[in-house]
């Protein structure tokens, strides 16, 4: 109970002024976006959540403004992205590692290219798709407003187009065709 409970409490989308001071400072800052991102590839499904869902987005959009090392920038948004490899099975999980993808890349996309190349090499998109999609978020003529569209064509891009999970298109079926019979016990001379 407690567990659902802690599921369904509404995301806070601000950091506290001890969170605010601590991201002014570029060594804690590179620390602090490391260690929280981390958390997206634990096992505990729990713990997972709650860093995609009140963690994680805090931090970034705290520094939208501010320069970022593109090599932060690029394991953020990978280990996001492998949350969703590692175990995304839950819905509700599959769900808050999407809507934190979809945000850093929507934010932080036209600042930093080498986000295009994350898509492609972590989650295996190919180059037309991520370019398509890349071209739909940068046209300036597109209204920015209705992201619900573009979250949507986003998740598509993730999980594919046969809308399968994105834990279960990394899990593979092997079969051994002829698999070798038990051995018989042997008998003792």
């Amino acid at each position: 109970e407690m567990a659902v409970t802690i599921l369904h409490q509404p995301a806070s989308t601000e950091l506290t002024s001890l969170g605010v001071c601590l991201m002014k400072e570029e060594n804690i800052r590179s620390a602090l976006l490391i260690t929280a991102f981390s958390c997206l590839v634990w096992n505990d499904s729990l713990s997972r959540y709650q860093a995609a869902a009140f963690v994680c987005w805090p931090l970034i959009k705290q520094l939208m403004l501010e320069p970022l090392c593109p090599d932060i920038v690029t394991n953020c948004f990978t280990m996001s992205l492998q949350g969703l490899q590692k175990q995304g099975v839950h819905e509700l999980i599959i769900d808050a590692h999407l809507h934190l993808a979809f945000e850093i890349y929507k934010s932080l996309r036209p600042r930093y290219t080498e986000l295009k190349e994350v898509m492609k090499q972590v989650l295996s998109i190919s180059s037309e798709d991520v370019n398509r999609f890349d071209e739909t978020l940068l046209n300036p003529s597109i209204d920015k407003t209705d992201s619900t569209q573009l979250e949507f064509n986003f998740e598509n891009l993730c999980m594919g187009r046969n809308r399968i999970l994105p834990a279960e298109q990394f899990y593979q079926d092997d079969f051994i065709s002829d698999p070798p019979q038990p051995s018989m016990k042997r008998k003792r001379p």
